[in-house]
């Protein structure tokens, strides 16, 4: 027997807690990298160009994988997706632990832990939207800020455990966390919303399909990415992630390398990812929890807190020379660079809804892919050609402040009415099917009790017949 969670309400917040589990990991290879990057650093002779491939790469593939995690969950679902990224993924840290090539290390980690890693993150994000409705914004921000709770705690015990059992222990921790995304995903039932998607997709595919007799076959993932695409508001915001996920990461990757550069050691450049995970985590939970009122615009929230972020970027040079100054930088990073995250299910399903969730979430998470992807290497490449760690802090302000700019534009492109109006039919058309089955349940129901009773009173007979 299938058990589906209802949302809102019982199993549901178990499956929050689940993504909560699955974003404190994801916290530690997002927001803690730079530990790994240092790592790299030590044992490959300060390759800072290759490993910078190797951390974006795998942050690339972070967000690239969006697609294929959102094609896995249409096939099946959430819970399979996270069962087969975990598997992929523990597997390249495990290798990572055994090469002595950092040209393999791209390979290993960046490439086969990459591509496990996008597949569990779009699934642990897209899940939640699955399993709430009036608590959307509330459960998103609690279960993402999970993510701050990972950089804050594992960041100095993964320092901690290079510092202990080196290089290699160092990847095989990093392989051990990855498996217990296989853990967490075990408790991903499938969600009543999810099942309702899949009918209303499958009747949007079979219309298509009635109305051109030469289309012989049709890909539920296609359609649903062109008329995804077609939105130019969510193309803005396909592009404001890009663009602030650039800046952000290449910031994420590089920052203890220019704290330690500046004279602080190894182990306080670990606390200061450690206190910006702490405000990441308290930053999630407060948006949040304001933004499920009616009265705040997700919008600018997001586009304020990007804003804010690229301002404090673009003039870190100015500060960034005592420890005080490190301190007020990560504090800004940690608050504002990931709480968009919880308000991110519910901006998309205004301008896509619902049905369209999941594609268009991985086809966000692919943009943010992009970004992520080009940033490290970007910063990478100035160090090389002569400028420093914080002239690319600059460079990385000014573009998370562009991309703060596409964000807000969506409102131009797209008042939401086009939206709510597919949402309102697509709610039409869910409760036309739920009572289309209830009345399916109810006569099978009614015919199952139907004969339960002429079997009695055959059996009775029987045996009166018998009796006589």
């Amino acid at each position: 027997m299938v058990l589906y969670t209802q949302p809102d309400h019982g199993w549901a917040w178990v499956v929050m807690l689940a993504s909560f589990g699955a974003h404190v990991i994801h916290g530690f290879f997002l927001y803690a990298i730079g530990v790994v990057n240092v790592a790299f650093l030590d044992r490959f002779d300060h390759d800072v160009g290759k490993a910078s491939w190797a951390c974006g790469v795998f942050l690339g593939l972070y967000g690239l994988c969006g697609p294929l995690s959102g094609m896995i969950a249409e096939r099946w679902n959430c819970r399979m997706s996270m069962l087969v990224g975990s598997l992929v993924m523990t597997s390249g840290m495990v290798l990572t632990a055994f090469v002595n090539r950092i040209d393999l290390v791209i390979i290993t980690f960046g490439g086969i832990g990459g591509l496990g890693a996008g597949i569990c993150y779009t699934s642990s994000l897209v899940v939640v939207g699955f399993n709430f409705e009036r608590h959307r914004n509330l459960a998103s921000g609690l279960a993402t800020s999970g993510t701050g709770v990972g950089a804050f705690v594992l960041a100095p015990l993964m320092q901690h455990a290079k510092d202990t059992f080196g290089y290699s222990g160092l990847c095989l921790m990093c392989a051990g966390l990855s498996l217990q995304f296989f853990v967490l995903g075990a408790l991903l039932r499938p969600s009543k919303l999810e099942i309702q998607r899949k009918v209303l997709l499958k009747q949007q595919v079979e219309e298509k399909i009635e109305k051109n007799n030469n289309i012989k076959k049709l890909s539920n993932v296609f359609i649903q990415a062109g008329k995804v695409l077609s939105n130019v508001g969510f193309t803005c915001l396909f592009v404001s992630l890009s663009l602030c996920s650039l800046g952000t990461y290449l910031m994420y990757v590089h920052f203890s390398s220019l704290a330690i550069h500046l004279g602080t050691s190894e182990i306080d450049a670990s606390y200061l990812l450690s206190i910006a995970g702490s405000c990441n985590a308290v930053s999630r939970i407060l948006v949040g929890m304001c933004s499920n009122s009616d009265n705040i615009n997700e919008l600018l929230l997001y586009s304020g807190c990007f804003s804010v972020l690229g301002v404090a970027s673009a003039l870190l040079p100015l500060y960034s020379y005592s420890y005080a100054g490190q301190v007020s930088f990560v504090v800004m990073l940690g608050t504002y660079a990931g709480c968009c995250y919880a308000v991110l299910n519910s901006i998309t399903i205004k301008l896509v809804g619902i049905e369209h969730l999941a594609s268009a979430y991985g086809l966000e998470m692919f943009g943010a892919g992009i970004g992520s992807f080009i940033g490290p290497p970007v910063a990478g490449w100035m160090i090389e050609f002569g400028m420093t760690y914080s002239q690319s802090f600059m460079v990385a302000g000014f573009i998370v402040i562009i991309g703060a700019a596409s964000g807000w534009s969506v409102s131009c492109f797209d008042n939401g009415s086009a939206s709510q109006n597919d949402g309102y039919k697509s709610t039409e058309i869910v409760i036309k099917e739920e009572q289309k089955l209830d009345i399916i349940v109810e006569k099978q129901n009614t015919t199952e009790t139907k004969d339960s009773k002429d079997l009695t009173e055959k059996l009775l007979n029987g045996k009166e017949a018998n009796a006589k």
